[in-house]
């Protein structure tokens, strides 16, 4: 039996994911894999949303390889990030000036 793992979000994410697989010999399947990228707009689940799908043995030894793909996007509303980029703005202003 197989179960669902991974949704990417791409076509490159999806790639990149079932190569991955492949290489480590781990059985697996693309539920929606050519109807989810043949009309392109909003994702719907169990309508057009691709789902790598391992059997239910390998789904631990799946998600470790696959944990990469389920870090959360980097939060740019941090502090560090604002000052980095205020300083950024601050040496382009000062090179543009001098030239």
């Amino acid at each position: 039996m197989f179960v669902p793992v991974a949704t990417p979000q791409t076509e490159s994410e999806l790639v990149s994911m079932m190569s991955l697989l492949h290489a480590h010999d781990i059985p697996h399947y693309v539920h929606n894999r050519n109807f989810g990228a043949l009309y392109p707009g909003p994702l719907i689940p169990l309508y057009n949303v691709r789902r790598v799908m391992v059997e239910r043995t390998r789904v631990v030894d799946a998600r470790e390889l696959l944990a990469p793909f389920f870090v959360p996007p980097q939060d740019y509303e941090t502090e560090s990030y604002r000052r980095s980029l205020c300083r950024g703005h601050r040496n382009i202003a000062v090179r543009s000036s001098r030239e």
